[in-house]
């Protein structure tokens, strides 16, 4: 049985009807990406009063040491809004997660996402216990 959930987020996950391969996969998605998810939710609810959509989670076609691979990364769409409001999004992310071992990488001019990852640099930001996925 599996335990009861200790919130929900609610985001949209990119679907591609044409391809499954291009559709966004949250399977191997770790605890800590749930919280910053949620955090997400909020600031895009609202920041910009719309759901955001997630582009890419747990699935293929980023580079061999890529964290998405470990579900420790996704990126979250901004193709749908102003780049200047996008921007400072990446600022209230930052402000908000930085402190808790999250890197939030601005890819809004080369691929209209932001990067979100779990990679804690020290102690400090361990907040979160990571299950082995090997």
């Amino acid at each position: 049985m599996r335990s009861p959930a200790l919130f929900e987020v609610s985001m949209i996950l990119k679907v591609d009807k044409n391809d499954s391969a291009k559709c966004c996969s949250i399977v191997k998605l770790q605890p800590p990406m749930y919280f910053a998810a949620g955090v997400v939710e909020c600031l895009w609810r609202t920041r910009v009063g719309i759901m955001p959509i997630m582009t890419s989670g747990d699935d293929g076609g980023h580079g061999p040491e890529s964290l998405h691979y470990q579900g420790l990364a996704f990126d979250v769409r901004t193709g749908d809004i102003v780049v200047s409001q996008a921007r400072k999004l990446v600022k209230h992310l930052q402000n908000l997660l930085d402190m808790h071992g999250f890197d939030i990488i601005d890819e809004i001019e080369t691929k209209a996402h932001i990067h979100i990852e779990f990679q804690p640099k020290n102690s400090n930001e361990k907040i979160f216990h990571l299950e082995s996925t090997s």
